[in-house]
């Protein structure tokens, strides 16, 4: 019996330890999980997917599924979500979400390339609907959703930093009147004063407002969905 790699997640890290180990031992049977429709996408295009730049979701796709299993035998499992790890039994419990079933995979080796979580800070009001998050393929598709079927105004972006700044650009492109709040006194992080001068100079030429040193205290709404 070949061994079997079994991979947890299917974006940069899993898919990359997937291959190696294929390139590794050519007769080892590796499956990866993953829990949304999307594998081996550029992340760090979203925003520009956002600002529709990028048309359709797939053009962000570098490989599809039936590229990693027909050319490097890999096989995916899309919608499938790892559930528990057994580490004594060797075993994955693995729900697929398409048919709202638990399956048990057993494996001799397991990555997990799940990746990190956005954070929800703990405001009151942050579980509104139409307040997101940006981490994933699937978070830009719901964003680029409620914009195209609402055409919404105005948007508030709570954070300076990088993705930030890059959502900051993405909504100006669609038409939005976009304010940014950063808590603390400067933006980008740990860039040189002069750097964010120059940004701050350009985001007040677009018309993009900017409090910094500013905490957002609350979240209130009305139906379940955000409006200040």
């Amino acid at each position: 019996m070949p061994e079997k790699l079994l991979v947890a997640g299917g974006v940069a890290a899993g898919l990359s330890a997937a291959s190696a180990a294929k390139r590794l031992k050519k007769d080892m049977e590796v499956i990866v999980f993953e829990k949304s429709e999307w594998i081996s996408y550029g992340a760090c295009s979203i925003p520009y997917f956002v600002s529709d730049i990028i048309k359709k979701p797939e053009d962000l796709v570098v490989i599809p599924p039936e590229k990693f299993e027909k050319e490097r035998d890999i096989r995916i499992k899309l919608l499938h979500e790892v559930v528990e790890i057994d580490p004594e039994a060797r075993t994955l419990k693995v729900k697929n979400l398409r048919e709202d079933k638990d399956l048990v995979y057993s494996y001799d080796y397991l990555v997990i390339g799940t990746g990190a979580l956005a954070t929800r800070p703990p405001i009151p009001g942050s579980h509104l609907e139409k307040i997101f998050t940006l981490r994933t393929l699937t978070d830009g598709i719901a964003i680029k959703n409620t914009i195209h079927e609402e055409s919404p105004s105005r948007a508030v972006i709570v954070g300076g930093g990088y993705i930030g700044l890059e959502m900051a650009e993405a909504f100006h492109e669609r038409g939005l009147q976009v304010t940014i709040i950063e808590m603390l006194d400067h933006i980008l992080g740990t860039m040189d004063d002069e750097i964010c001068q120059e940004v701050e100079a350009e985001l007040d030429h677009h018309g993009v407002k900017l409090y910094k040193s500013t905490t957002v205290k609350s979240f209130e709404g009305s139906n379940g969905k955000v409006s200040k």
